[in-house]
């Protein structure tokens, strides 16, 4: 007779193994327009609609969406939350491994919540046969389950992890053939170059573009890689942006994914980060003049790239300046110059986060556009009074995105009102982009 406790023990079993046979189907409750799960045969609700969205189950567990801040998670077949629900987008488990996104990249986690591949990529697919394709900035490539990279990311563009697998090894067959047909000078050419290469080993640095560097490399730094020319070793070390290098062949076997390396990645965006790439800006600028000038106001536009940390370009700036009490007319007068300037700007490394001391040169043409009436005698109005504009500024970028410099103006007339112009002022202002 069975004991009390044995049975059960073995009904909870039983009904264990009958909840997760149970084929469950997201269904959405109309009441309160939101997904939940019901089983397939009965129609029973085993899981209640409390969900903003929801995916069908697959591979035992379902990806759902929170009802609050609309983040994505996993449940099993009993509605446990395996997964917390902390993911932007998510995608349903795939050979034991799921897609998921955070903070903007895609990486991958199992059926325990554990991040497995770092979310370092711009976009991914799911696994098949063992391997995913995945796409590092512009170019695409082939991860295998540990994240190893089998293809590097160098092709535009891969119909599949399989089909650019295929496409490696066609390429070692290309070459195997045309090494066989080699004549015999010819291998006894490469048989010198293969002990060249034994006694005297080199790095391979594979660029994200796709180029190959031999080197000995001597340092790698948080930002930076040195390295001295494998054809020129007691020449001149040579440094490279960590950001521009995917893998690192060692001589000694070993490799170094910078690319999806998460530790790289952060290092290499404490200071990239810092600022924007391309951007348009906007200041406020409130000042003074010349002497009988009292006050000048300034607004300005500008657009802008960084083509590396530390040094950009001005495409273009735009400033409107309003100026009263202009020299020569006397009281109650005001001009209005609109100058456009390009120009460029530096960078001082972030010494407190994101802040840094910047300068910036421009030099452009502007006109004054006019003048207010003076006692009986009508000025404005006139468009001639052109000139060269020559405007340089240092400030302080406080955060990635607010700015506060002081600027020197000098504008030069030429035509029917020849004469210079010099404004100074304070200016607040305000980074936009990415």
């Amino acid at each position: 007779m069975l004991k009390f406790s044995t049975l059960i023990s073995v009904l909870f079993a039983v009904m264990i193994t009958d909840a997760f046979s149970q084929e469950l189907e997201k269904w959405m409750c109309y009441e309160s327009w939101k997904w939940g799960y019901v089983d397939k045969s009965s129609g029973e609700t085993v899981i209640p609609c409390q969900y903003a969205n929801a995916k069908n189950f697959s591979e035992g567990l379902a990806a759902v969406q929170d009802a609050f801040d609309n983040k994505w998670g996993f449940i099993d077949k009993t509605g446990q939350e395996i997964c917390p629900l902390i993911f932007k987008k998510i995608e349903s488990f795939s050979e034991g491994l799921a897609a998921v996104k955070f903070k903007g990249k895609w990486g991958f986690i199992d059926k325990k919540g554990n991040c497995v591949i770092s979310c370092d990529y711009k976009e991914v697919d799911n696994f098949s046969g063992g391997y995913a394709k995945v796409r590092y900035g512009k170019l695409w490539g082939v991860i295998d389950k540990n994240g190893t990279v089998i293809a590097p990311c160098i092709y535009d563009n891969i119909f599949s992890a399989n089909a650019a697998i295929a496409r490696l090894e066609l390429e070692r067959e290309r070459v195997a053939k045309e090494r066989e047909r080699m004549d015999t000078q010819e291998q006894k050419s490469r048989a010198q170059e293969v002990n060249l290469i034994t006694t005297s080993a080199y790095d391979i640095i594979l660029l994200r573009d796709g180029t190959e560097i031999k080197a000995i490399v001597t340092e790698i730094t948080p930002v930076e890689i040195k390295y001295k020319a494998f054809e020129n070793p007691n020449g001149p070390t040579i440094t490279l942006w960590k950001k521009d290098v995917f893998v690192i062949n060692y001589a000694n076997g070993t490799r170094d994914v910078i690319g999806t390396a998460s530790t790289s990645r952060n290092d290499r965006q404490g200071i990239t980060n810092c600022y924007k790439e391309t951007a348009f800006g906007l200041d406020i600028g409130i000042g003074g003049a010349e002497v009988k000038e009292i006050f000048s106001t300034a607004l300005g536009f500008r657009v802008m790239h960084h083509f590396s940390p530390y040094f950009g370009i001005d495409f273009f700036k735009v400033n409107w300046i309003t100026d009263y009490e202009v020299e020569g007319f006397g009281a109650g007068a005001w001009a209005m110059r609109i100058q456009i300037m390009p120009g460029v700007r530096g960078n001082s490394p972030a010494f407190f986060k994101c802040m840094s001391v910047y300068t910036a040169f421009r030099l452009g043409y502007g006109m004054l556009v006019g003048c207010a009436p003076i006692i009986s005698a009508q000025i404005g109005g006139s468009t001639n009074f052109e000139g060269l504009s020559l405007e340089t500024e240092l400030g302080l970028n406080a955060t990635r995105t607010f700015f506060v410099g002081f600027t020197y103006n000098y504008h030069k007339y030429f035509g029917s009102f020849p004469g210079r112009h010099h404004t100074f002022a304070v200016r607040l202002g305000f980074n936009f982009g990415k």
